[in-house]
């Protein structure tokens, strides 16, 4: 039993360098949009930019003001009302009335589509510009972001652009865990290899998915993806496998989202991504996937509070210096409070019930609900394209 401890210990510690010396490396290599200086193109290409909404009343309106704001030269807003049962609808008809946006509304499903997906191909249908930007309901741009995405995709020779945002919260736990999330799906995704040519990383992000319409056109189009429940790292996807450049760039100070207002309400927003992106809508990959992480979570603590070897003890208080490295880390690259780097175990842990949370809630409903629409689970697999 003494031996079995003994492995235990060492390889999970080990585990935690491994895994934090990722992280650190991904988080060394990202790129910040806003400080990276580009020279402006000679003509700035033509944009639409893609807007689905699904009753999105409380913020879809300050989010088209802060884009009908930008200063960018040659731009259209397709606006596309996916069945909402509220005022969504209402407000993208007073927003049409500037000339710059246009309104589509949608009042049904086709069969084996999701409805985001759905909303996305019926908008590519009316986008006649060289760039066409994919972005959620709920996102606030900052002056210039256009430009300045449009430029540095430019400067990249990059035919897919994805940006991650500024999170808002005011919930000190929630922002330890919405952390948390980026920190494992920076891991996950291996975003620091994303330009390699020969690797498999892709990535896409709902905020801000920018793809060159040519090469869209030459993919197999959005129907690819008609039933990926994440669909915006399926746009990263469908781009490489046309075989087009994807670029990534932090972008805090010009992107701004309030995800989710507490930690329930996180709880039931992942419902619909975890199980399949993470398990393959397996369950016993997904409680193997959850009891590892447990494992490499509670290691350095178990040892320290049993009776170990000495060395195994001193091996387990360097693991735990990682933490004090990860605030010191976060704060520096992100400007978080130095103590929410103290409790990324924590969210780590709290994340891997969002994943059971997930499993079991589809299970339960035969499939997941998204907007008030259940997606059966077969029918998920069938379809289904991005495995991380």
């Amino acid at each position: 039993m003494e031996n079995l401890i003994v492995i235990y210990g060492v390889i999970f510690c080990l585990a935690w360098w491994f895994m934090y010396g990722i992280i650190i490396k991904t988080i060394f290599s990202l790129k910040n949009l806003s400080s990276f200086n580009t020279v402006d193109p000679d003509a700035w290409p033509t944009l639409n930019i893609v807007i689905p909404a699904c009753n999105e009343e409380e913020g879809i309106e300050a989010a088209v003001q802060s884009l009908l704001l930008q200063d960018y030269p040659n731009f259209k807003i397709i606006l596309v009302n996916d069945r909402s049962t509220d005022n969504t609808g209402e407000i993208i008809n007073k927003l049409a009335t500037d000339k710059r946006v246009k309104a589509i509304h949608i009042d049904e499903l086709p069969e084996d589509w999701l409805g985001k997906v759905h909303a996305l191909s019926v908008a590519v249908n009316h986008v006649d510009s060289e760039w066409v930007l994919f972005t959620d309901a709920d996102i606030n741009y900052k002056p210039g972001v256009l430009k300045k995405a449009i430029a540095f995709v430019l400067y990249k020779e990059g035919d897919h652009l994805a940006l991650m945002p500024d999170v808002i919260t005011k919930n000190y736990w929630l922002e330890v865990i919405i952390r948390t999330f980026g920190l494992m799906f920076l891991l996950g995704t291996r975003v620091d290899e994303l330009e390699d040519p020969n690797t498999k990383t892709v990535i896409g992000l709902g905020a801000f998915n920018m793809v060159k319409k040519s090469i869209l056109d030459q993919s197999k189009g959005i129907k690819w993806l008609r039933m990926e429940v994440v669909d915006d790292v399926g746009m990263g996807l469908l781009i490489k496998r046309a075989g087009g450049k994807s670029v990534f760039a932090m972008a805090p100070q010009l992107l701004s989202v309030a995800w989710y207002p507490s930690i329930s309400a996180m709880f039931v927003g992942l419902e619909k991504n975890i199980f399949g992106a993470a398990a393959n809508y397996q369950i016993v990959r997904l409680l193997l996937m959850v009891g590892l992480i447990w494992l490499v979570i509670f290691a350095p603590f178990i040892i320290l509070a049993i009776s170990t070897p000495v060395w195994l003890d001193i091996l387990a208080l360097l693991t735990l210096l990682w933490i004090p490295v990860m605030m010191i880390i976060l704060k520096v690259s992100s400007g978080a409070r130095y103590s929410i780097g103290f409790f990324i175990p924590l969210g780590q842990f709290i994340f891997s019930l969002m994943m059971l949370w997930s499993g079991f809630a589809c299970l339960l409903n035969g499939g997941i609900v998204w907007r008030g629409t259940l997606y059966p689970v077969k029918k998920l697999k069938k379809y289904q394209r991005i495995k991380f």
